[in-house]
């Protein structure tokens, strides 16, 4: 019983001396990742599951957290569009899609810095997507609940949350 205790009691001092270091690094992953998805923004404004882009002020756009069903489980992204719905780029936080197949949707090609198929979306309006977003050969099934799951959930977004 002692040893459980003393080993309860390390655990915990471990947990709190490590847990405020922890945060602080997902806090500067995530500020990192925002500055990828809007090169250009000064102020990343969180409200719920979105972030609203400032720039002098004025908002840019919207950051959009998306989870969607792809073939192996669910894919995490966020994905950076303005008022009217032009795409900035799209960021996978996490996927399990089969490596070589549908893991290709984040799948970064020698010397590139982005995923191909990710890079297809900067520029084109959601309402879009559906035509202009060239869906990956072997895994169709993640590459279109990517293209469909953003479609959905920022025309949604712009439709409840757009002045």
């Amino acid at each position: 019983m002692l040893v459980c205790l003393i080993a309860s009691a390390v655990l915990a001092f471990t947990y709190k001396t490590t847990s405020p270091l922890i945060t602080l690094q997902k806090e500067k992953e995530e500020k990192e990742t925002l500055n990828s998805i809007y090169e250009e923004a000064e102020e990343f404004r969180k409200v719920e599951d979105y972030y609203l882009v400032y720039k002098n002020k004025n908002l840019l756009g919207y950051i959009l957290r998306i989870s969607i069903k792809g073939y192996a489980g669910p894919i995490e992204l966020l994905v950076g569009f303005d008022k009217e719905g032009v795409i900035n780029k799209v960021y996978i936080l996490e996927q399990k899609e089969t490596p070589g197949l549908g893991g290709k949707i984040a799948e970064i090609k020698y010397q590139e810095k982005e995923p191909w198929f990710l890079r297809q979306f900067k520029g084109k309006k959601t309402e879009n997507l559906s035509s202009e977003i060239n869906t990956i050969t072997g895994a169709t099934i993640s590459s279109k609940a990517v293209i469909e799951g953003i479609k959905k959930k920022t025309e949604e977004f712009l439709k409840n949350h757009h002045n």
